[in-house]
Parts: C-alpha cells; sequence; structure tokens
C-alpha cells in the first residue's frame, strides 16, 4: 500500500488532542471572549477539586437569620489539615455569636462593612497601622485573595488606585515570575522565560511551599522576569522599592536591575528559609536573572517605603479552600519582609452548583482556612466578601441564579461565627438581577458573573467608599 494512503498514526493524533485541550484549558476562555464562551479545565479531575457537591436541601432565605447566642472561634491543633468539604451541617445555634439586630448593609449611598467582632475591632489592625502609617519602617499592606472574580487585577487594580490617592503610596505589590498571558493585566507590563510555574490549574502545589499566593515558579538553570510600570491606572509608573522572595537549595547568582542600578548578589544555598533581595530605587523597571537549577521564585513586591500597597493574588477555578494548607513556617518568614494587615478573602462562587441549596460542609471547610490564616497571620484583620451577582437563563429570560442569596447568606454566618468583617458585594451591584443590568451596561461580561474592566472600576469604587467609612467611623 502507498504510504500516502495511510491513516495517521493513533499515538500522534492522541498526542496532538491532548495538547489541545491542555493549551485550551489553560486560556481565560470567559474573559477573553467577553463571556461568549465558558472556562474548560482539563485538569479538573487530577488536582484538587474544589466543587462543592449538591448533598442538601434547605429553603431558601434572602436575609441571614442570625442567632442571639455565643460561640467558640475554632482553634487549628496542627498543620495537617485536609482539603475535603465537611459534610455535617453548621447551622445549630452554637455556631453564632451574640448580635442584638441584623445589620442591614446598605446605609445612604454606601454598603457598610459589617462587622461580627462583637467589639467593633474587625479593622483593628489595619486601622492602627494607617494611624502609624509614618512611623512604620514599611508600607500599609493589604492582599485580597480570589479567583478569576479579580483574575489580571481587574477588580483590585481600581481599589489600589484609590486607597493610594488617599493614603500615599505606589507600584503594584504583589506580581508572579511568570504570567501565561502577561497582557491580560494593564496594571503592570511583564514577560519571563525560564520558568516551570506550580499553582493549582498547572500543577500541584507542595505543602511545604504553600504560601498565601498559592503559587510558586521553579529556576530551570537560566530564568528571567522583567516588570515595566504602565500609565493604565495612576501611581503605576513608578515606585521605591523592588524586592525578589526566594528560596534556594543551591549557591545562585542573581543580578537585580532597575532603571538606575544593577545589583549582583552571589547568594549562598538555604533550602529551609525564605531569602529577600531588595533594591531601593525610585524606578520604572525591574528585572530578576537568575544562573541557578531548582531557585524557587516566591515572587516580587514593587511598593513605595511608605503609604498603601494592594496586592492581588489570584487563581482561576479557586473556592479558596486549599488556604488551610499554608504553611506557619513560610507565612512566619515571609511576615518579616512582607507583613499583612488586612487579608480579603473573594471566594465563593466556584464552590457553587446549579440547583445546590445548602453550603453548610463548604462554610464548615472556609471556618478551617479562616483559623489557618489567623494562626499563620495573628496580627491581620480578615474580611470576606460576598459572592457577586450571578445569572443564568430561566426559559427565555435571564434572572439572578436562585441559590446566589443562599451562598451570600451563608458566607454572612461565616463571618458572624468566625468574628470577621464582612462586605455585600451582590448588593453594592443592586441586588436582585444587578448582573443582568450590569451586562446591559457592559459592565459584567455576558457569563453575567465576570466583571469588565468598567466594571471593576465601577464595584472598586463602592468598596473603597465602605471602607473609608469603616476606617472613619
Amino acid at each position: 500500500m502507498d504510504n500516502s494512503s495511510r491513516k495517521g498514526n493513533p499515538f500522534v493524533i492522541l498526542l496532538l488532542a491532548i495538547s489541545t485541550l491542555i493549551a485550551v484549558s489553560l486560556l481565560p476562555l470567559s474573559i477573553l471572549t467577553n463571556g461568549w464562551i465558558q472556562d474548560y479545565n482539563l485538569f479538573s479531575e487530577i488536582v484538587e477539586n474544589d466543587t462543592l457537591i449538591d448533598v442538601y436541601s434547605t429553603d431558601t432565605m434572602s436575609q441571614p437569620q442570625i442567632q442571639s447566642v455565643e460561640t467558640v472561634v475554632p482553634i487549628i491543633e496542627d498543620d495537617s489539615i485536609t482539603n475535603e468539604f465537611v459534610s455535617e451541617p453548621i447551622n445549630s445555634d452554637s455556631n453564632y455569636i451574640a448580635v442584638d439586630t441584623l445589620i442591614n448593609p446598605r446605609q445612604g449611598d454606601k454598603i457598610i462593612i459589617e462587622d461580627y467582632t462583637g467589639n467593633g475591632t474587625a479593622l483593628y489592625n489595619l486601622k492602627k497601622a494607617l494611624a502609624n502609617k509614618e512611623s512604620l519602617n514599611r508600607p500599609v499592606r493589604i492582599a485580597m485573595l480570589g479567583d478569576s472574580y479579580i483574575e489580571g487585577d481587574i477588580f483590585s487594580q481600581h481599589i489600589r488606585e484609590l486607597l493610594q490617592d488617599e493614603y500615599g503610596g505606589a507600584g503594584v505589590g504583589y506580581v508572579n515570575m511568570h504570567s501565561e498571558f502577561p497582557g491580560f493585566r494593564r496594571s503592570l507590563k511583564q514577560s519571563s522565560s525560564g520558568w516551570n510555574v506550580y499553582d493549582l490549574v498547572k500543577g500541584r502545589v507542595s505543602n511545604k511551599l504553600f504560601t498565601i499566593s498559592q503559587q510558586y515558579s521553579v529556576c530551570r538553570g537560566n530564568s528571567q522576569s522583567t516588570y515595566k510600570g504602565t500609565n493604565y491606572a495612576r501611581h503605576l509608573d513608578s515606585w521605591q522599592s523592588s524586592k525578589f522572595v526566594f528560596l534556594t537549595s543551591r549557591n545562585a547568582n542573581i543580578t537585580l536591575t532597575t532603571s538606575n542600578k544593577t545589583q549582583e548578589n552571589a547568594v549562598t544555598a538555604n533550602s529551609a528559609k525564605l531569602q529577600c533581595l531588595e533594591i531601593s530605587d525610585t524606578t520604572d523597571l525591574f528585572k530578576v536573572k537568575i544562573n541557578a537549577d531548582s531557585l524557587i521564585g516566591i515572587g516580587v513586591w514593587l511598593e513605595n517605603k511608605k503609604g498603601i500597597t494592594f496586592d492581588c493574588m489570584s487563581t482561576r477555578g479557586n473556592s479558596g479552600t486549599t488556604l488551610s494548607r499554608l504553611n506557619n513556617d513560610l507565612a512566619q518568614q515571609l511576615s518579616q519582609y512582607i507583613a499583612y494587615d488586612l487579608i480579603i478573602l473573594e471566594f465563593g462562587m466556584n464552590a457553587m452548583s446549579a440547583g445546590q441549596k445548602d453550603f453548610s460542609g463548604y462554610m464548615h471547610t472556609m471556618e478551617n482556612v479562616i483559623a489557618k490564616i489567623r494562626q499563620c497571620y495573628p496580627n491581620t484583620d480578615i474580611l470576606i466578601m460576598g459572592i457577586g451577582d450571578r445569572a443564568s437563563k430561566r426559559g427565555n429570560e435571564v434572572h439572578t441564579m436562585s441559590n446566589v442569596p443562599i451562598m451570600i447568606n451563608a458566607q454572612r454566618h461565616l463571618a458572624q461565627k468566625c468574628r470577621c468583617a464582612f462586605w455585600d458585594t451582590r448588593v453594592a451591584m443592586g441586588g436582585e438581577d444587578a448582573s443582568v443590568k450590569w451586562a446591559e451596561q457592559k459592565l459584567v461580561n455576558k457569563d453575567y458573573i465576570h466583571l469588565s474592566y468598567t466594571g471593576g472600576r465601577k464595584l472598586a469604587a463602592e468598596f473603597v467608599k465602605s471602607l473609608k467609612h469603616a476606617l472613619n467611623d
């Protein structure tokens, strides 16, 4: 038989098909296509699954029913918490702290940040840091941990801009060592080569290396990362401090370059401890060049010496439960260089499924997450963001999904039980059918979930208004 008439090699065809699926699964399809195509994740059955199975059924509650009894904040006994959802319901009276009346989240033109500490101290550490920001030897730091809702800094970049308008500061804060789609983020120009990335999508993250960014990058011998300021928003064109945080088990040659300086560093192997190299120089450029096999890059921080900095740490598809794997030792070491005053948790959308009516197991797991964060960052406030509005088609019309209020109700109860702050994102958007109205105004993509850049700016203004009110109250 003629070779030209032979069928293709099945192995080659299979390999090409798998490669194509892997490439597609790495794309933020929903965002890149304005919501017309949903994200696809080939690894959803391989990596830890953060999707909660619908095993409960309760009546929809549009408002939380707060119980007037006491509770004890859960304490983590060791560092071996699993990431599996616990199926026991958490709606017994013993779960809720004493609250006289249900707080109405809307007061006038603002959505208040609800304080469930019982003594008004939900933002104590942030208030203290801002009051002493001139005498601190670092900037006031906030981190927002979340999913694709904040991917590409799309919401957080405008929060950062408005806070730096008010309190000073510059730079984007945390940035990873490598981005698959560097052009998607507008708050920084980024390029890199020579890195193997480990995160919850691309590869399993070791518990020994688990930080709040939930990712790290391993040097392949000769690696580099370059970061350039932009004029997309205010305070992004230059900054004063450029930090590179890493681990290495071998001696390494590291060259750091800014607009005005080049710093050569011969680093001695120290696999057990985080190391930090910094250039103090007002610059619009930071470049890290490494000659060392297996060096682990945790990330870079680009910020001013004073004022405020706001880190965006997003992982597409994440429900937040993996944060229970935070490594205590690494968190303590990182705090020596990067200390946080407030951590914002933006999760929940990826723990929902159609028809789901009860989120007790998910909330139980998130209690462990909050307890773990407090264990790792004892001097840091925690704020839970309720999910934004999410719509789906009902017949020929599009309306808010029926279980969205149930999830927000559960998140508010979580904040109440764990005695921390809560902000109702959906009410800030306008409440029922808000995502439908926002989509009509091109503030939300056609998937009725993800914010557009314009929508991110609008929602950020609402959040900062609420935060400033809480800080000045």
